[in-house]
């Protein structure tokens, strides 16, 4: 039995419920028998013509067919092999295959939906720039003079990171933050002009290269603007595959280092670091890190990557993962794990339990009983 089916064992359920659960089952088991044929040449075509676009991160989580396949798949009715098993492409792992071998049901990866439908930059940025924004080489600036000289117009930003205004000698912009520039420019306006009042505003970012490598599905070098942040960068190469940690991501800048962990974005426990993107720059996607899986009676079936290969995680904290249990009192906590030999065993753990990579969480109800009811 798999380490789900012995939990489900420690728990007693009266016949009502039972006969429930065997209907459910039937049901699931009649429609797995109605699985789809694997696509054809022509549906391929299709899929990829339908798929083109802006969008750059395709859809991570499967749909109801694919659903049943992988379900299929879970409880050994087809093997890896099977052509029907090309309609899950990426978006079944072999973590999530190895895991769902184990439990006899899917359990996805946290996180990776983060780049479903996220779209590609076109270079074009328009609205407010804060005044901290680095200006660069290509920027496209707007300036509007009122007074004695009244005039707007744009102008970009030389490849020797100056700007040439009409009536007045080359003024240098790059490296210098918005606020920096706006206030040369003014000085230059009252020492050659006076009574004369400027506004700048930037037109268009420049666009800069980067260079994203590692477990994402567009590797290479990538055009992106300089005000792309790291998580808009990685979906510009098509976002993190599931083979890939979204908890040790690398920034190389120079000789620099930059650590990413986008569950604490993903998590809401904090924003990414305020970081845009330099020419030059490079993103490292390594492969992903240790698991932890938590499946059953909660409210996410969730596998959980963790920080480093040595690291662990507490009951209360895979809960969390978890969207805790559905019910908040008498659960069972039953973990499957690998014995130094490689066989799994099976047994129940207490609070003070860490879980470490390969570990899998069983949540199951106690004894389903109804105290002071009347059954009708």
């Amino acid at each position: 039995m798999s380490p789900v089916e012995i939990a489900k064992s420690q728990s007693s359920v009266d016949s009502t419920l039972g006969t429930l659960l065997e209907s459910i089952d039937r049901i699931s088991r009649d429609t797995r028998n109605n699985i789809l044929p694997a696509p054809n040449v022509l549906d391929t075509v299709r899929n990829k013509s339908q798929s083109s676009g802006t969008l750059t991160g395709a859809e991570t989580r499967l749909n109801s067919t694919e659903s049943i396949v992988a379900s299929a798949f879970c409880k050994g009715e087809i093997q890896k092999d099977d052509p029907r098993m090309l309609l899950l492409k990426d978006k079944f792992s072999i973590v999530e295959q190895d895991f769902c071998k184990r439990s006899g049901i899917v359990i996805p990866l946290y996180g990776y939906d983060i780049f479903d439908g996220r779209f590609r930059s076109t270079g074009l940025t328009t609205g407010e720039i804060n005044d901290d924004y680095i200006i660069g080489i290509g920027d496209t600036l707007v300036y509007t003079f009122v007074g004695s000289l009244s005039n707007t117009a744009s102008v970009v930003v030389n490849t020797q990171g100056s700007v040439v205004l009409e009536k007045l000698p080359p003024i240098p912009a790059a490296g210098k933050t918005l606020g920096e520039f706006k206030k040369l420019l003014q000085d230059q306006i009252n020492l050659y002009f006076g009574a004369t009042e400027s506004y700048v505003s930037i037109g268009r970012i420049r666009e800069i290269s980067v260079i994203v490598t590692g477990e994402v599905k567009t590797p290479g070098q990538h055009r992106v603007t300089a005000l792309s942040s790291i998580l808009d960068t990685i979906a510009v190469a098509g976002g993190v595959k599931k083979t890939g940690s979204l908890r040790r991501i690398k920034l190389k800048r120079n000789k620099k280092i930059i650590d990413i962990d986008l569950y604490n974005l993903i998590q809401g426990v904090s924003n990414l670091p305020k970081i845009s993107m330099k020419e030059g720059d490079q993103i490292i996607v390594p492969t992903i890190g240790p698991v932890v899986g938590i499946v059953g009676d909660i409210k996410r079936p969730t596998l959980i990557e963790l920080t480093s290969d040595d690291s662990s995680i507490d009951l209360d904290s895979l809960l969390t993962f978890g969207g805790r249990e559905i019910r908040p009192r008498g659960n069972i906590y039953t973990l499957a794990t690998f014995d130094e030999d490689g066989s799994q065993s099976v047994r129940s753990v207490d609070d003070d339990y860490n879980f470490m990579d390969g570990d899998l969480l069983v949540v199951s109800r106690g004894r389903e009983s109804l105290v002071g009811g009347v059954l009708l």
